[in-house]
C-alpha cells in the first residue's frame, strides 16, 4: 500500500488512481516479514482487494490495484509490501475464484489471478 492507502476497516470500492512508476513501491521484508505481488486483470484497476489470515473472517490488510510501470511494459498489480509469513486467501471477485496464498518471511510472493 502506498502511504495514505492504508487504513483498518473491511470494504470493497475503487480509487481512480495514477500509474505507479518504476521503483515507486518499497517492499519491508526480512524476517518473519514478505510481501505479496498480485497480479490481476486490468478491469480490477482502482479496485482495494482484501487479503485474509485462513480461517479468519475480518481481512487482514488491503491494497489497490494500479497500472505498475515496469520495463517490459505495463501490468496491474495489488503490491502488500508488509506482509507476516502464513497461509492467506484472497476472496473471490466476479469470475475470479477465491486464491490461497502462502507467504514466507524474507520472500517476495507472486501470483497471478486471472
Amino acid at each position: 500500500m502506498s502511504p495514505g492507502t492504508e487504513h483498518s476497516h473491511p470494504h470493497s470500492h475503487s480509487h481512480s488512481l495514477d500509474r505507479s512508476g518504476e521503483a515507486t513501491v518499497v517492499l519491508d521484508i526480512g524476517g518473519n516479514i514478505g510481501a505479496l505481488v498480485l497480479h490481476t486483470p486490468d478491469e480490477l484497476a482502482g479496485r482495494e482487494i482484501d487479503i485474509f489470515r485462513a480461517g479468519e473472517e475480518r481481512p487482514a490488510m488491503h491494497s489497490a490495484v494500479r497500472a505498475r510501470e515496469l520495463p517490459g511494459g505495463s501490468v496491474h498489480a495489488a503490491v502488500y509490501p508488509v506482509v507476516p509469513e502464513g497461509e492467506y486467501v484472497i476472496p473471490a471477485v466476479g469470475t475470479l475464484p477465491a486464491l490461497p496464498v502462502t507467504i514466507r518471511g524474507g520472500d517476495v510472493t507472486e501470483v497471478t489471478w486471472l
